[in-house]
């Protein structure tokens, strides 16, 4: 039978069980932080909507946006990995073609490595931006 150094074994032990409770208690820092992040957003989105609303607007929806980037890309929508929209309120975005853009859903979404972001006009459904980046990188 092999003999044991205690202590020493000991020791160990007391250091891997402080290293795993302080990566579990980051873990739970990281998990907290991106769920009230997460709540931010969702409230933010239907402050913007109650907005929209009352000032009686016509906005293209969420599913809309995500439709018009996925065909000006040209991408299966089965074949995308990712996909998500928001509508921002823009105070200071660009003119186009005369007219000043108020809402924009920021659409993003995953396809064969690539990252493809769109700015879409909500109440036009005009894409304003296209930007397509490796994911990889």
């Amino acid at each position: 039978m092999k003999n044991v150094n205690i202590k020493k074994f000991g020791k160990k032990f007391l250091v891997g069980l402080g290293l795993s409770v302080f990566m579990l208690g980051i873990g739970g820092v990281t998990y907290a932080d991106s769920l009230k992040e997460k709540q931010a957003k969702e409230i933010e989105q239907r402050l913007i909507l109650s907005k929209v609303s009352k000032s009686g607007l016509n906005l293209i929806s969420s599913d809309e946006a995500k439709d018009i980037a996925l065909k000006t890309a040209e991408v299966n929508p089965k074949e995308v990995q990712y996909i998500k929209a928001k509508l921002e309120e823009e105070e200071d975005y660009k003119i186009v073609k005369g007219k000043r853009v108020n809402y924009v859903y920021e659409v993003e979404f995953l396809h064969n490595g690539f990252e493809y972001e769109f700015d879409i006009d909500a109440e036009t459904k005009e894409v304003i931006k296209i930007k397509v980046d490796s994911w990889q990188d």
